[in-house]
């Protein structure tokens, strides 16, 4: 029994110590000569929020001869435009439908420092949906489609702009029923290692496999 215990105990503590130092040492090696047009060719981007937002549409391909609705497509964390590739074309039957890459992910570009509002933050996606609407979606229905985390933020943005949105879709949506994250975990966030984890991690989930 004590033999077991002491396994384990070695086991934790080399657990714990792995966390606190292979993130550093893992490398991140980044070309650093290529911008996001030159990296995706063909893309469209667009300025939404002052930000130069990776975007791609679908036109409407329905029979209807009324004004369609513009179908505004959401992905996750860790995701971009590229989730949506299956879907876009039979949802065109239905409208005009929009994917774009959240900041963060993708191809939209990625700030370091800005001055007011986090473009990371929901105000900031919101500024740019805003944004998104007033340019394409002017006196149409709205139909907002949000998966995971972007499901999060469609059912805000929704919820705080009912008159903007005619219709919500979410796709198993992110939604924290307590209104943010569970409590007891802000050490952890606050953690020097936590960022290189997640950055990692985003890799990893984010390659694109044939």
């Amino acid at each position: 029994m004590k033999a077991f215990r002491r396994f384990m105990f070695r086991a934790l503590l080399a657990g714990i110590l792995s966390f606190l130092i292979v993130p550093f040492l893992i490398p991140f090696n980044s070309s650093g000569t290529l911008t996001a047009s030159q990296a995706a060719p063909g893309a469209e981007f667009v300025q939404l929020n002052d930000l130069s937002v990776r975007v791609e549409r679908t036109a409407y391909s329905g029979n209807c001869r009324c004004q369609a609705p513009l179908i505004v497509l959401m992905h996750g964390f860790g995701a971009s435009t590229f989730s949506w590739r299956n879907v876009r074309k039979p949802f065109s039957k239905l409208g005009e439908v929009i994917s774009y890459d959240r900041p963060g992910f993708g191809y939209t570009e990625r700030k370091t420092s800005w001055e007011g509002t986090n473009p990371y933050g929901f105000q900031g996606n919101f500024s740019i949906l805003d944004d998104l609407i007033a340019k394409y979606g002017t006196g149409r229905k709205i139909v907002l489609v949000g998966h995971s985390a972007g499901g999060q933020l469609a059912a805000e943005y929704a919820r705080l702009n009912p008159t903007k949105v005619s219709a919500l879709v979410l796709v198993d949506a992110a939604i924290w029923t307590t209104g943010g994250g569970p409590n007891g975990f802000d050490w952890f966030f606050a953690l020097p290692q936590q960022p290189l984890v997640m950055i990692y991690f985003v890799r990893v989930t984010t390659t694109k496999r044939n």
